[in-house]
């Protein structure tokens, strides 16, 4: 995560702006200090953010203002404009904010300011545990901690694999264009830092919302004060002849990703994979076909009539696909290895 670097453009906000240029509370983009920067008004008071999503590097001058806060116009993300704290998902680092001083009728953007800032707030409850280590469980752990919960923080995870950038495992990662390292949403130094008890490969076989424990595949038992369940969702096998086969696989973690890659891989030439024609596979579909000699069908799932969609059509029709590498399939049975 955490993107392209935004090209700078617009005025120099470090030498200053008249003030008039700031009309309203329509965003300003310039830069200071090398780095791309918004200017926004609010009432009387002009705040200055750094100008691109941390998630995916979506430009925030494009974004949706409201209130107090900026949502990227990408993936909407949204980020507190007097902080830079993110607020919603799916990003995780904050954005910068700037030093501003208005005066003589110019604004002058100054240096960064410190960090979002973090509240150290009491609890009853001593332990919240998280039951699901994807985005959705690694993201919850770090706001509790970024809105002051200073008690044990317990984050299960079925997978072996760390909480990972889960869109890249049917995008960049698949056409080779992203390496393992990093998909992974933080490092392993961030959750002993954090005080985030990572448990990975850990899965809870039973709940007892009344006793307030959770029993663990291995038996250990594990008691909470609060329980957060943030699984996701179980990939779902197209009911076609020959779904079960062994060589059949699913997407869901980066471990299934390797296994695609592996088993769907690109030697000899013209090795390749059929992957049903749901929205997540015709994604993966068009990463495989940017390996030189992958070749991929697609395979209906349910009653999606991918052949109608003109962009599907053009990515697995176009002569880059042609020969018999790529192909729509409107029926059939997956073939047996």
């Amino acid at each position: 995560m955490g993107g392209q670097e935004s090209k700078l453009t617009g005025p120099d906000l470090e030498a200053g702006i008249p003030e008039a240029d700031l009309a309203g509370e329509a965003p300003l983009l310039g830069h200071a200090r090398g780095e791309a920067v918004l200017l926004v008004r609010r009432n009387e008071e002009v705040l200055a953010i750094g100008a691109t999503c941390t998630h995916y590097g979506g430009p925030l001058a494009e974004g949706l203002f409201g209130g107090d806060t900026v949502r990227c116009p990408w993936h909407h993300a949204c980020f507190d404009l007097r902080t830079g704290a993110p607020v919603r998902a799916p990003a995780l680092n904050p954005i910068p904010c700037y030093e501003v001083a208005v005066a003589d009728g110019l604004i002058r953007v100054g240096a960064r300011t410190g960090g979002p800032i973090t509240l150290r707030r009491s609890s009853s409850l001593r332990t919240i545990a998280i039951v699901g280590a994807g985005a959705a469980g690694e993201s919850a752990a770090e706001t509790l901690r970024r809105e002051g919960y200073d008690g044990e923080i317990l984050l299960f995870g079925g997978d072996e694999s760390p909480p990972v950038d889960r869109p890249n495992l049917s995008k960049d990662y698949l056409a080779g264009t992203a390496p393992e390292e990093w998909m992974p949403l933080r490092p392993p130094a961030f959750f002993g830092e954090q005080k985030i008890a990572l448990s990975l490969g850990a899965r809870v076989d039973a709940i007892d919302p009344a006793g307030h424990k959770l029993t663990l595949a291995d038996g250990r038992d594990v008691s909470w004060d609060a329980l957060l369940i943030a699984t996701g969702a179980d990939p779902v096998r197209p009911p076609i002849p020959g779904g079960d086969q062994p060589h059949v696989l699913t997407l869901r973690t980066l471990s299934d990703s390797v296994r695609r890659v592996s088993t769907c891989g690109w030697s000899p030439p013209g090795s390749g994979g059929r992957i049903a024609s749901a929205p997540v596979a015709i994604s993966s579909a068009s990463q495989f076909t940017s390996r030189p000699s992958a070749r991929v069908s697609l395979w209906p799932a349910g009653s999606m009539a991918v052949t109608r969609a003109p962009s599907v059509s053009a990515i697995f029709c176009s002569p880059k696909n042609a020969g018999g590498r790529s192909g729509i399939h409107s029926s059939g049975a997956v073939p047996a290895r």
